[in-house]
């Protein structure tokens, strides 16, 4: 799994802002990974989205966390709504940082 559209390096993102992570799952064409949930986590908030056709899985938070320095990250757990995935793959995490600043 990777971010799609992860924050660019040091770009400062205003607080109230909104982040939209992008999720790309890689897989085999015998065993397609749409529907799948992955699990968005920016600070102390959290958002959950479903891959499409594509395995592709796009959430968006409304940014409402303190100045700092901050990991987004896009997990794929094979536990919960993928535990059928538990025998063919297994759970993938990725991550980046960025800057969250005031005007």
């Amino acid at each position: 799994m990777r971010l799609v559209a992860a924050p660019m390096a040091g770009q400062g993102t205003q607080p109230s802002d909104s982040y939209a992570g992008t999720a790309r799952m890689g897989g085999s064409a015998r065993r397609p990974l749409a529907q799948r949930t992955v699990v968005f986590v920016l600070g102390t908030q959290t958002a959950s989205a479903l891959t499409d056709s594509s395995w592709i899985a796009t959430a968006t938070l409304r940014l409402a966390q303190k100045n700092g320095k901050y990991a987004p990250t896009a997990t794929y757990a094979t536990t919960g709504p993928n535990a059928a995935d538990a025998a063919f793959y297994v759970g993938s995490g990725t991550s980046a940082t960025f800057a969250l600043q005031s005007k």
